[in-house]
């Protein structure tokens, strides 16, 4: 598998020193320089790890002072990495995570050594680090992501919640196509790693991550919910200061990318005005306990066609995202992913460009005229407006 991590914000200020993006380039360069990230990750790997880091000297420059401490703590973790799992701590409870052999090559300061040189690799005061653990991880888990192909990322935003938890999130197609939008929790909870030491760093785990997993062309449907969002709420955006005619302007100068499929480079006709039936009824509004009895008439329906992802607005508006099986019995929804009203720019802007990378399976020329044509005269005829 190949792992995600989370770097505190304030581990890229105290690196810069380290000019780390620089020497990657370099790096990247030589013929020699191994791959980094994925594939399956034995224990004996490790043990190679830290055999080359000693072949390349790394060792002998290892303080005196800090040698004993840092051979015990990483000697204990990687014999039982069971008993010595990492722990976010996170809404008053911790959370516990055991490590995978992969993730040694950062914690040992593997990946770290690809760039550094023997001496920098234990001057975790000189950098304002708390230990050689979080100071060699720190580093590693950014070289690590440096290494992560971003060929096929999608459109990507940082926010925070009213509780000043910080998310990025992505909207971007999976590998078959079909379209994902992934939310990863990055706030700097305090985290102690397999060692024992805090750290600025953490793996991607299972709670930090939210999705809304939808199937194939669902873009359109996508883009209506969020017109519909905006009409219904008021909430400030794009669309709303001109009838859409910048957005769409903007991203007319925008090429269109083939993608896995062949949508894009031969559009067929998708009937936009049918995506648009039901526009007239409101998106239900949840009740504090995210409740209601209303029908929602938007969704996005995810492979097995039995599970939809219905669309509601929240209590303080926000755009709500809700997996159910294919019935409306319980009135309590479960919320998968939610975003504030200032984040509905960005939904909008994802949308198309995932239509304008291949990414999915809609072109962004039917996501345009979506747009346009929701702000139409024939779109009043059609609804009957007067």
């Amino acid at each position: 598998m190949e792992k995600d991590y989370v770097i505190y914000p304030s581990v890229a200020t105290r690196i810069s020193p380290l000019n780390l993006e620089s020497r990657f380039k370099e790096a990247k360069k030589r013929e020699n320089f191994p791959h980094i990230v994925g594939g399956y990750t034995r224990p004996e790997d490790i043990v190679a790890s830290i055999k080359d880091m000693d072949e390349r000297g790394f060792f002998k420059t290892l303080p005196k002072e800090d040698e004993k401490t840092y051979k015990q703590q990483l000697n204990r973790a990687f014999k039982s990495p069971e008993e010595n799992p990492w722990k976010i701590e996170r809404a008053e409870k911790t959370l516990e995570h055991v490590p995978e052999y992969e993730e040694f090559d950062v914690i040992t300061g593997w990946v770290a050594s690809l760039l550094l040189k023997p001496k920098e690799l234990w001057q975790y005061k000189k950098f304002g680090f708390r230990s050689i653990a979080d100071f060699v991880g720190s580093v590693g888990a950014t070289i690590w992501e440096m290494n992560r192909s971003d060929y096929r990322n999608g459109y990507i935003w940082e926010s925070t919640n009213k509780e000043g938890r910080q998310f990025i999130t992505e909207i971007g197609g999976d590998t078959n196509a079909d379209l994902g939008i992934q939310r990863i929790d990055i706030t700097p909870d305090k985290t102690i790693d397999p060692t024992g030491n805090e750290v600025s760093y953490r793996p991607k785990i299972r709670e930090d991550s939210k999705y809304v997993s939808a199937y194939h062309s669902v873009e359109i449907s996508l883009l209506v919910a969020l017109l519909k969002y905006v009409e219904q709420t008021g909430v400030n955006s794009v669309v709303q200061v001109d009838r859409g005619e910048q957005l769409i302007e903007e991203f007319q100068s925008v090429q269109q990318r083939g993608g896995f499929t062949t949508e894009h480079l031969s559009p067929n006709n998708p009937h936009i005005a049918l995506h648009f039936c039901g526009f007239e009824y409101p998106i239900p509004k949840l009740d504090k306990n995210n409740s209601t009895t209303s029908h929602t008439f938007h969704s996005l329906i995810t492979a097995g066609g039995k599970w939809f992802y219905r669309i509601y607005i929240g209590k303080e508006d926000e755009l709500v995202f809700s997996c159910q099986k294919d019935n409306h019995e319980n009135k309590i929804k479960p919320i998968s992913v939610t975003f504030e009203p200032s984040e509905i720019d960005h939904l909008i802007r994802g949308t198309l460009q995932q239509c304008a990378k291949g990414l999915g399976r809609t072109p962004l020329k039917h996501a345009l005229d979506a747009i346009r044509y929701r702000f139409s005269e024939q779109f009043k005829k059609d609804q009957n407006i007067q």
